[in-house]
């Protein structure tokens, strides 16, 4: 377990640490975010030409920091500035309506109880 938490902490991401499970539930008591990031460490979001496409909102932050749950999503996050200048962090970009509720339902478990689905039409969140 200290092996993937080093490999981690050595990827850029040092604020990174354990949080407990038991019978495949987190311990109530543990800090809701394991891992701080900054904007700079994911891409904003760039039209891929893609008619529609589905994708999760996982927060809106005021600030250039926000946390997630695993860092195995840094991958797949990606961001944009709305209109008031906060920034909404989305994970996964998928064409499937049915794969995205999946992988809400995943994000659910981990603890993103307010994760929804928003739908880019042409470039444009709807």
């Amino acid at each position: 377990m200290l092996e993937h938490l080093n490999k981690v902490k050595n990827g850029g991401i040092e604020d990174a640490f354990i949080v407990r499970y038991k019978f495949g539930k987190r311990y109530k008591n543990t800090v809701s975010f394991t891992t701080k990031l900054k904007l700079n460490q994911i891409q904003s979001y760039r039209y891929s030409g893609d008619n529609l496409i589905y994708t999760i909102q996982i927060g809106a932050y005021n600030n250039d920091t926000f946390g997630i749950n695993d860092a195995e999503f840094l991958n797949d996050l990606f961001y944009v500035l709305d209109s008031k200048g906060r920034a909404r962090v989305f994970y996964k970009k998928i064409s499937s309506r049915s794969e995205i509720q999946s992988i809400k339902q995943k994000l659910i478990n981990l603890g993103y109880s307010d994760c929804f689905i928003v739908e880019i039409i042409n470039g444009v969140f709807q």
